[in-house]
């Protein structure tokens, strides 16, 4: 939760900087999705600065993240992600595979070329997280841009 906090803090500098505004985007019909199993809840929750986009994953429990395995998928075929960069304590990960503990969080940042409002892009089902070996999202999870 505090890293978030520090995400939201850098993302209100910037847009003060830039005279743009960050708006914190749409995720299944709400603000903050939340994926519920046996090993507890993760909070997921973002925001996007014109392309900049950032995805935050809240952990209760452990957790396996193999950041090989993350799909998402676009739905416009001008729309492109780059610069996919995955943080944790405010450090750039560079292995794959990763175990996060209860109270940490990771971020995904990357850049979305030619979005517009209301557009949306969609996390795939994958073994992106994973806990006792099960996949965690098995559900697409939309994100809608406002």
């Amino acid at each position: 939760m505090m890293n978030f906090k520090k995400i939201l803090i850098l993302l209100f500098v910037f847009s003060c900087i830039s005279c743009s505004v960050s708006k914190i985007f749409i995720i299944n019909g709400k603000r903050m999705h939340e994926l519920s199993g046996e090993c507890g809840t993760i909070k997921i929750q973002g925001s996007s600065f014109k392309s900049f986009i950032i995805i935050a994953f809240d952990f209760d429990n452990e957790y396996f993240v193999d950041i090989d395995s993350l799909k998402i998928e676009t739905y416009r075929s001008d729309m492109e992600i780059c610069n996919l960069r995955f943080l944790s304590k405010n450090k750039k990960l560079t292995n794959t595979k990763h175990k996060f503990k209860e109270g940490e969080s990771l971020s995904v940042t990357f850049n979305l070329t030619n979005k517009r409002e209301n557009d949306m892009i969609s996390l795939l089902p994958s073994g992106f997280i994973k806990c006792n070996g099960k996949p965690i999202i098995t559900d697409t999870i939309d994100i809608h841009f406002r």
